[in-house]
C-alpha cells in the first residue's frame, strides 16, 4: 500500500510505501534506480529486529496518518493505493487459510442483502465465499449454508433458484477475482470491524537464509496498543447510511453486544435461558417477544449435562419439537467440575488482565461453529476477582466479554446473583451486586424476581441502553417452562389498558360524589386501592394485577406526571385526584 503527494512549490513528488511480508526481501546489490541500500546499525537505522511488524489493517491505519501528515505539511494531490479500498477487486484466487474461513460467515452476516441488491452483486458474493472455500471438501457443505443464510436475507430469495445457481453458475471456473478481500471490504462498509490480530499471528518468523528474526517485543508491545489508535471520522460516513441494529430478542438482547441477567437463586435463570436458546434454534418467538433465529452456545457452569438434558425435554414438549430438529443449533458446554473457568486472570500487583486459554477455546468454538449468542451462566464462575473493584470488574467486562462480542460478532449474555439486601428489597426491581461497573459495561441488564403470590415472576428490564427502559414481562411456571400470563401484552398497551382503568374509577367515584386521591397515604380513597375494592379489573389485565398490584402504582404516577390526572382541593379542603379538563 502506498501513499504519494506533490510539492505545489517544486513539482517534486513524494511518496511512502509499506509491503506485506515476503513481497520484497533485500539482501544485497542496488535499487532499480541505481541507488545502494543502506545497511547496518548507523544513526537513524534500527535494528531489524527492533522493527515494528503490522497487521494489515495496522498498517492501512499508518498510511492513513502518513496522508494526513502529508496534507498537512502542505502537499498536494494526496492520494491512498493499494489498501483494501483499491484491491477488493483483484484479490488472488485461491483458498484461504482455516483461520480467515472461520470469520467468513460473521463477514457474511454484516453483508446486506435486501431489495436494493443489483443481481450481479448477490452473485459476487457467492463466487467471494466459494473462492475461500476452494477445494477443500470439508469446507463445501458450510460455504453453501452461509450462501443461502446470506440469499435468505432478501425477500425475493428462492431456496431452489438458490440452489441451482450455486451449482452451475457459481463454479470455479467463472469465479472471477473476488474472494476474501471482497467479503471483508464490503462487511468494513457495513459496520464490520477487522478484529487486530497479533503480531507473531500474523507474520510469524521471518527466514531470511542465514538466520530467523521474530518479531521484537517493541512490535508485539505495538500491535497489543494498536486497537487504541483506530479512530473513525464523519467524514468516513458521508453519504453512506450506518448499518440497521440488529437484536436478538427485540428491545431486550442486542446482538454484538454484552447483556446481564439478574434473578436470586433457585428463580429459573438457567431455565430461562435454555429456553431462549431453543427458541432461537427452532424459529420461536422468547416469551411472545420477536426473536432473532440462529445458533447459541451455553457455558454451564452450575448445572451438570444430565439436568440439562431433563429440561431439555420439558422445554421440547412445550415448542414441539425434538433433540434431532434442534441438530447442532444449540450447543452446551458443561463447565460444571472445571478447576478453572476464568475468562480472564488480573495480576493482583500490576492490575494487568490475561486472556486465559479457556477465553481462546471459547472464542474459536464461537467462530468454528458460528455461534452467534454466547450464554455464560453464571458469570462470578468466570470472573475469579473481587467483585467490588470497579477497576477490575471494569476490565473483565471490557476486555473478556465486549472483546468476545467485538471479535466473533455474537451477543454476549451472562447470568449473576444480586446481593441479598437488594434481593430482598421488594419495592424495587433493580437486582444488582458488587461495583457499579457491573452495570455500567453492559448495555442491557435484565432482572428476573419471584412475585409475592409465589407462583409469578417478573422480567424486567433494567438498563437498556438502545431501547425502552423499564418494561416487563410477567411469567408463570408450568411443565417445567416459563410462559407468559394470558394477559400480558405488549409494554405501550398494558400501560394504556391500567391507565383506561384508573379513568374509568375516577370517573365512577365522581358519578357517585366520591372524592379520590393520588396520594398513596390516602388509604381507602386511593385511586388504586378504591378501583381494585369496587371494580374488577378488565380481563386482558387482570391476571397481571392480581400478581402484581404496584403495576397501578406506577400507572397513577403516570397519569399524574402526564397531567391526564390533576389534584385540586376538594369540599374538605384535601386534595382530590380528578380527571384534567
Amino acid at each position: 500500500m502506498r501513499v504519494s503527494g506533490r510539492d505545489p512549490n517544486t513539482g517534486e513528488d513524494f511518496a511512502v510505501e509499506l509491503l506485506a511480508d515476503g513481497q520484497q526481501v533485500v539482501v544485497s546489490g542496488r535499487h532499480p534506480d541505481g541507488s545502494e541500500y543502506m545497511t547496518g546499525t548507523g544513526t537513524g537505522v534500527m535494528a531489524s529486529d527492533d522493527l515494528d511488524v503490522l497487521s494489515a489493517i495496522s498498517a492501512e491505519i499508518a498510511i492513513e496518518k502518513i496522508a494526513r501528515l502529508f496534507e498537512s505539511s502542505g502537499l498536494i494531490d494526496v492520494k491512498i493505493t493499494g489498501t483494501s479500498k483499491h484491491q477488493a477487486q483483484t484479490v488472488a484466487q485461491g483458498s484461504v487459510t482455516d483461520e480467515h474461513w472461520r470469520m467468513i460467515r460473521t463477514i457474511v452476516e454484516h453483508i446486506p442483502n435486501d431489495d436494493t441488491r443489483h443481481w450481479d452483486d448477490w452473485l459476487k458474493v457467492g463466487f467471494a465465499i466459494k473462492t475461500c472455500a476452494g477445494d477443500i471438501e470439508d469446507r463445501q457443505d458450510e460455504a453453501y449454508d452461509i450462501w443461502e443464510k446470506f440469499s435468505e436475507k432478501s425477500p425475493k430469495n428462492n431456496d431452489t433458484f438458490t440452489r441451482h445457481k450455486w451449482d452451475n453458475d457459481i463454479c470455479v471456473s467463472n469465479r472471477g477475482h473476488v474472494g476474501y478481500g471482497s467479503l471483508v471490504w464490503e462487511a468494513k462498509q457495513n459496520g464490520w470491524e477487522e478484529p487486530v490480530e497479533n503480531a507473531k499471528d500474523v507474520f510469524g518468523a521471518v527466514d531470511l537464509g542465514g538466520g530467523t528474526i521474530a518479531p521484537s517485543k517493541l512490535a508485539q508491545q505495538a500491535m497489543d496498543n494498536i486497537a487504541y489508535t483506530v479512530l473513525h471520522y464523519p467524514k468516513q460516513w458521508h453519504g453512506k447510511a450506518p448499518p440497521p441494529r440488529v437484536w436478538i430478542v427485540d428491545g431486550w438482547i442486542a446482538a454484538g453486544e454484552v447483556t446481564s441477567v439478574y434473578a436470586p437463586g433457585g428463580t429459573g435463570k438457567s431455565l430461562l435461558l435454555q429456553q431462549l436458546a431453543t427458541c432461537r434454534a427452532v424459529g420461536a418467538d422468547f416469551l411472545g417477544v420477536k426473536t432473532k433465529k440462529g445458533r447459541t452456545l451455553v457455558l454451564a457452569c452450575e448445572d451438570q449435562i444430565d439436568e440439562i438434558w431433563r429440561r431439555q425435554e420439558a422445554i421440547n414438549s412445550h415448542y414441539m419439537t425434538d433433540m434431532q430438529s434442534l441438530d447442532t443449533a444449540v450447543g452446551y458446554w458443561s463447565r460444571t467440575g472445571s478447576i478453572d473457568n476464568a475468562l480472564m486472570h488480573i495480576d493482583p500487583k500490576t492490575n494487568v488482565g490475561t486472556l486465559t486459554d479457556f477465553w481462546k477455546g471459547v472464542k474459536s468454538v464461537v467462530q468454528s461453529e458460528g455461534f452467534d449468542v454466547v450464554i455464560v451462566d453464571t458469570v462470578i464462575d468466570t470472573f475469579p476477582d473481587n467483585e467490588n473493584e470497579r477497576f477490575k470488574v471494569n476490565l473483565f467486562i471490557k476486555g473478556a466479554l465486549v472483546k468476545l462480542a467485538q471479535e466473533t460478532g455474537a451477543a454476549v449474555v451472562f447470568t449473576a446473583h444480586p446481593s441479598r439486601a437488594t434481593a430482598n428489597n421488594k419495592e424495587s426491581d433493580d437486582l444488582s451486586s458488587g461495583s457499579t461497573a457491573w452495570e455500567g459495561s453492559v448495555r442491557q441488564k435484565l432482572g428476573m424476581r419471584r412475585n409475592d403470590d409465589g407462583t409469578s415472576y417478573k422480567l424486567v428490564k433494567n438498563k437498556a441502553n438502545y431501547s425502552s427502559y423499564g418494561d416487563y414481562i410477567t411469567l408463570k411456571w408450568e411443565r417445567g417452562v416459563f410462559v407468559v400470563l394470558a394477559a400480558s401484552m405488549p409494554q405501550a398497551q398494558l400501560d394504556q389498558a391500567l391507565e383506561d382503568y384508573l379513568i374509568d374509577a375516577i370517573n365512577e367515584a365522581e358519578s357517585r360524589n366520591i372524592e379520590l386521591s393520588s396520594n398513596p397515604n390516602s388509604r381507602s380513597k386511593y385511586v388504586p386501592r378504591w378501583a381494585l375494592d369496587n371494580s374488577t379489573p378488565p380481563a386482558e389485565i387482570d391476571d397481571i394485577v392480581s400478581s402484581d398490584p404496584q403495576i397501578l402504582d406506577a400507572a397513577m404516577r403516570r397519569l399524574v406526571l402526564s397531567g391526564k390526572v390533576v389534584n385540586e382541593r376538594g369540599k374538605d379542603l384535601n386534595q382530590r385526584a380528578v380527571i384534567a379538563p
